[in-house]
């Protein structure tokens, strides 16, 4: 069952309006959005993250579980590397950057679109 109590810390609401990113607009989203704090660590993610997490068997992988978790900790170990560079390029350059990558079930083909935006000036950024 997806959540729709979950509650935010109240800075991050005008921290991510700052950035030019609207809360209830994030939250309506259909994609998986999270933003990770200066550390790599998940200090927020949408409701479709629950509602993915519930498709694909993820018990306990809700976001209220996901909060203050290392990204990288759910990435296996091939790729880690890759993406911990990828991740900080993009905020040490303010350069977005895109990528289109398979991640599939055993019973479905899913074929995703990343797309990862530095901010810059942001609380997100120390």
């Amino acid at each position: 069952m997806i959540s729709n109590d979950f509650s935010l810390e109240l800075p991050l609401k005008p921290l991510l309006e700052a950035a030019g990113f609207r809360l209830e607009s994030i939250e309506a989203e259909r994609s998986v959005i999270y933003v990770l704090g200066p550390d790599s660590r998940i200090i927020y993610c949408n409701k479709a993250w629950d509602e993915f997490a519930s498709l694909n068997g993820g018990v306990g992988l809700n976001r209220e579980a996901s909060l203050e978790k290392f990204i990288l900790n759910a990435i296996a170990e091939p790729l880690r590397s890759f993406y911990a560079n990828v991740f900080a390029q993009a905020q040490k350059h303010l350069q977005p950057w895109e990528h289109d990558y398979e991640c599939s079930s055993p019973a479905l083909l899913r074929l995703f679109h990343m797309r990862v935006l530095p901010l810059a000036n942001s609380y997100f950024a120390r």
